[in-house]
């Protein structure tokens, strides 16, 4: 989650995301109602820790008078989706990725180079995942992050785009529905 949240960290910095997409076709610029706030290490505000659970109550957007989402003017709205999502990933440094991952800054950063390269109007980018994170401890936190960052770089419903899970099952989605396995052509076909 760390390397996913430091892209998505450098993604926003930098401005390397497709403000249009993220404007048009996400909840970015959707207002939330005031209160609602991330609390420590990225938990979200109202958990208590008595009971492991949280209060929802001021997880909502603000609604107009006929019930709809009510959108701010800019991203920079410190109450839009946008804005508490460049908060939630913040803590997702360079130094603190490398850190974590084990990398070098310098490694990350040329990393993160090539993937916010994408979602370009000559360039998509995919995000192709197997049983490493579906078996991990926080395996939606992990995928939920990957979706993020390809909506921010507008790769979400453009060819070439997309999070996709590969499993090594011939009966269940795979690398050969996407024609992306080295042994394999799409629909199954084996390399002469």
């Amino acid at each position: 989650i760390a390397f996913l949240g430091g892209l998505i960290h450098h993604t926003i910095e930098n401005k390397r995301f497709h403000e249009e997409y993220v404007r048009l076709h996400t909840n970015a610029l959707f207002l939330l109602e005031p209160g609602f706030e991330l609390g420590p290490d990225g938990v979200f505000g109202g958990f208590d820790e008595a009971t492991k659970k949280y209060d929802k109550s001021k997880w909502k957007y603000v609604l107009d008078e006929k019930g709809f989402a009510k959108r701010a003017a800019s991203l920079d709205d410190p109450n839009s989706v946008f804005q508490h999502l460049k908060k939630h990933y913040s803590r997702y440094t360079p130094e603190t990725v490398a850190d974590i991952c084990g990398c070098t800054k310098e490694d990350f950063l040329r990393a993160a180079e090539v993937v916010t390269s994408t979602g370009t109007a000559d360039r998509a980018g995919t995000i192709m995942y197997a049983l490493g994170w579906t078996h991990h401890s926080t395996s939606v936190q992990i995928i939920r992050a990957a979706a993020i960052l390809q909506l921010l770089l507008g790769n979400i419903g453009r060819a070439g785009g997309g999070v996709n899970a590969l499993r090594g099952h011939a009966n269940i989605q795979g690398g050969t529905d996407h024609g992306v396995a080295y042994h394999a052509l799409a629909g199954y076909l084996g390399i002469p």
